[in-house]
């Protein structure tokens, strides 16, 4: 009888381990919106992550470009079907850098956390070294967390490179995330405080926004998001070292549709942000 409990808490286990781990990543190979059927310019390029494995990214370029914005996206499909929301900004001079982490769209590997923080860092060194103008680097939705780590992980000349950051609808814990998640369901409420067990915080910037203090930052929440909830934003905000940082409530607001909704309302918002990069 002992041993069949044992068995049973250890499926249970691994199956709760499954589901919350699988919140994070649901990558697609998928085109969804290729750019040379749509007449977009882009070029793509290949980095190296590792002696096996490479990251993929799309550059739109802007003659005579005023910045540049990196785009991280967000959990599901791939860059194919992020890189339009923001491709706007080109019209207002910006170049626009997407990219994939790895086991996404072009990209090699796996998809997890690990991989996608070392892929950002890999990016963003190239970008850096590459890039003569202001920096801008956006991440939405999971892709900001990412974007943090990436952040953490840059040297304080490096961040000083960069002119500003944007987070949309974005986490900084991925055990709180993942409790809200299973919340959600009738099936895993009972047992969302595994979350805090299964999923491994690890690595996710939380306390550490505190060291962010060389960057300008906009953080942007939807005051209705159904997928991450509006306080999860205001910790970010709230969290950020930064002493030059701003918050962007957007009402009414869903899931990283700041910049989209109601005729394009809070455009002038973003743009204001990035003027000084002008």
């Amino acid at each position: 009888m002992k041993q069949k409990l044992i068995n049973l808490a250890a499926v249970i286990l691994t199956f709760f381990n499954i589901k919350c781990n699988s919140l994070f990543y649901y990558p697609s190979k998928e085109v969804f919106y290729a750019p040379e059927t749509n007449n977009i310019e882009y070029r793509e390029i290949f980095l190296n992550v590792n002696e096996s494995e490479r990251i993929c990214a799309w550059v739109f370029p802007v003659e005579n470009s005023i910045g540049t914005i990196v785009q991280f996206h967000g959990n599901a499909q791939n860059m194919s079907s992020h890189y339009l929301s923001v491709l706007w900004l080109q019209e207002h001079g910006f170049e626009i850098v997407a990219f994939d982490y790895r086991g996404y769209g072009c990209s090699d590997g796996e998809a997890k956390k690990e991989n996608a923080r070392a892929d950002g860092f890999t990016l963003v060194n190239h970008v850096l070294k590459q890039n003569k103008k202001p920096l801008y680097l956006y991440g939405q939705s999971l892709g900001g967390i990412v974007l943090q780590e990436t952040l953490l992980q840059l040297r304080e000349d490096q961040k000083r490179e960069i002119s500003g950051v944007i987070l949309e609808g974005t986490f900084s814990s991925y055990q709180k995330i993942a409790n809200v998640k299973m919340s959600e369901s009738w099936l895993t409420w009972p047992f969302q405080w595994l979350a805090y067990i299964l999923v491994s915080d690890t690595g996710a910037p939380n306390e550490d926004l505190s060291k962010l203090t060389s960057n300008r930052f906009l953080v942007v929440h939807g005051d209705q998001d159904p997928v991450v909830p509006f306080v999860l934003g205001q910790e970010i905000f709230e969290k950020l070292g930064s002493p030059n940082k701003q918050f962007l409530s957007i009402k009414n607001g869903k899931h990283i549709d700041a910049f989209h909704r109601e005729f394009g309302k809070y455009r002038p918002d973003l743009l204001q942000f990035l003027k000084p990069s002008r």
